[in-house]
């Protein structure tokens, strides 16, 4: 009898052989390959909620990724729709221009938040001079009855006088000041509702959407500029003299105390100019430094000049 050859079976371990590392290095060069190749995903931008992957659509026609953006059209299109239908169009990638008009969201958010601080400082500055406003005519109209309640009874018909003008004086400057107040709080909110849509837009991943309603929301700003809005306080600057001045002969002595007083408030708002002899009324002579001026009952004999003024105060 032969002796037959015994081949002991091959364990599980034996059957795998080399072959199985081979496999598994390829799986993971794969796997290195795409993790390299796969994009950087952009930043999170201010505000910006993480709500999934940006979606940029797909093309109805074509069936193909909206790769791009028509400028001239101010759509998304595909490669194929940028070749056929959009070919004589500027057309950018979509990503460059996300990143362009979400850079442009920004700095609008930004002007928006500081429009709101500006109108927001712009209003207790106008309470504040109003406030400002309402003491000055307290004092003015107290100083005013103060000299009145001295004099004769003659001179109540002045003191009624006295009291209408620089109280209507101070309820024209209030209802003007509650105007403004009420005109920038309105645009404040307006200003703040824009500032929710802008920040909605930052927040959606759905750039198409974005792109396409953009220059709907880039629309200018409040057109009035605040910070040429001045609310005056010395609303009452001569009120009292002007009132008492048909009692002149009573009150001269008050009446040149109070033109003092008037001439220093009036000094604050005094500024440096310089006179021009060329454009001088014929009856007035300016000094040659230009900082002087005197008038004459006589009209000077003076050259033609269409830019001089026709009438001396």
């Amino acid at each position: 009898m032969h002796e037959e050859e015994y081949a002991a079976p091959r364990t599980f371990k034996d059957s795998l052989g080399p072959s199985v590392n081979v496999v598994l290095a390829e799986i993971t060069q794969d796997f290195k390959r795409k993790t390299a190749d796969a994009p950087e995903p952009r930043p999170e931008l201010p505000g910006e909620a993480t709500v999934g992957p940006a979606t940029d659509g797909v093309c109805e026609k074509h069936a193909r990724p909206l790769e791009l953006f028509c400028s001239t059209d101010r759509v998304c299109v595909c490669a194929r729709c940028a070749e056929t239908d959009h070919g004589t169009h500027s057309t950018v990638p979509i990503e460059r221009e996300w990143t362009l008009r979400c850079s442009q969201l920004k700095m609008e958010v930004l002007e928006v938040k500081q429009s709101i601080l500006d109108r927001q400082r712009k209003v207790e500055e106008v309470k504040q001079r109003v406030e400002l406003s309402r003491r000055d005519a307290e004092k003015e109209l107290g100083e005013g009855l103060q000299v009145l309640a001295a004099v004769l009874r003659s001179v109540e018909k002045c003191q009624v006088e006295l009291r209408g003008v620089i109280e209507g004086k101070q309820r024209t400057a209030e209802k003007r000041a509650e105007g403004l107040v009420g005109e920038l709080e309105q645009e404040i909110g307006e200003l703040k509702r824009r500032n929710a849509e802008l920040k909605q837009l930052l927040r959606t991943q759905d750039r198409a959407h974005v792109l396409q309603s953009f220059p709907s929301q880039h629309t200018p700003l409040c057109s009035r500029h605040w910070p040429d809005v001045i609310v005056h306080t010395d609303l009452c600057v001569g009120t009292v003299r002007s009132v008492l001045s048909p009692l002149e002969e009573d009150f001269r002595e008050k009446l040149r105390e109070l033109t003092d007083a008037e001439f220093k408030k009036v000094q604050q708002y005094a500024d440096d100019v310089t006179l021009d002899p060329i454009t001088a009324h014929v009856n007035l002579t300016v000094s040659e430094d230009g900082k002087e001026v005197r008038y004459h009952k006589q009209k000077q004999n003076l050259p033609d000049n269409p830019e001089r003024f026709d009438l001396a105060m």
